[in-house]
């Protein structure tokens, strides 16, 4: 029986280590100025915004193949009271074959009078060659019209498949040595 349970043990570990599926997560920040318009007209009573242009002024990580002065496609939102359901995508980059987008999921108002907006938003990256990645976008914006929208990802660690085999086959040395102590 012991030998048994070893070569399923070590079948395991061949096939978990034979075929390693990576997540590849995006890291880094990126960095974007641009004009922005309200409803009200003013940013006291705002309730949405939308975005006039917008363009990269600096990238980190994931994102530094993208050169500052990028133009930015944003999509306009509606986050007074609330955000109304998810914005897919808040913002898209394209460069060459890769594309860079982020979908928004939730939204706090960090400060709103009228000389200032903060807002913050969490949600999903999707990139080229990536993995989805939960990020988060911050925005502050003037009266002057003219803003600042930042955009961090935050990195998931993911096991590495070597590592979970190794978890696995420990686990089930501490199984075996418990059923010996017991017989």
């Amino acid at each position: 029986m012991m030998r048994s349970l070893a070569h399923v043990g070590i079948l395991i570990a061949a096939i978990t280590l034979a075929a390693p599926t990576f997540a590849v997560p995006i890291t880094g920040e990126l960095e974007m100025a641009g004009r922005f318009n309200t409803d009200s007209g003013d940013l006291a009573n705002a309730t949405s915004l939308s975005f006039s242009n917008a363009w990269v002024v600096d990238a980190t990580g994931a994102y530094a193949p993208i050169p500052d002065g990028t133009f930015v496609r944003y999509t306009a939102f509606t986050f007074n009271p609330t955000l109304v359901g998810p914005v897919n995508p808040l913002w898209r980059i394209t460069v060459g074959s890769d594309t860079f987008s982020f979908m928004m999921t939730a939204l706090e108002i960090r400060a709103q009078s009228s000389s200032g907006l903060s807002l913050f938003g969490v949600g999903t990256l999707y990139a080229t060659g990536y993995d989805p990645t939960p990020g988060t976008w911050e925005f502050f914006g003037w009266q002057t019209r003219s803003g600042r929208l930042k955009f961090m990802a935050d990195s998931a660690n993911v096991p590495e498949p070597g590592t979970l085999a190794l978890l696995g086959l420990g686990l089930m040395g501490v199984g075996l040595a418990r059923r010996r102590k017991t017989a």
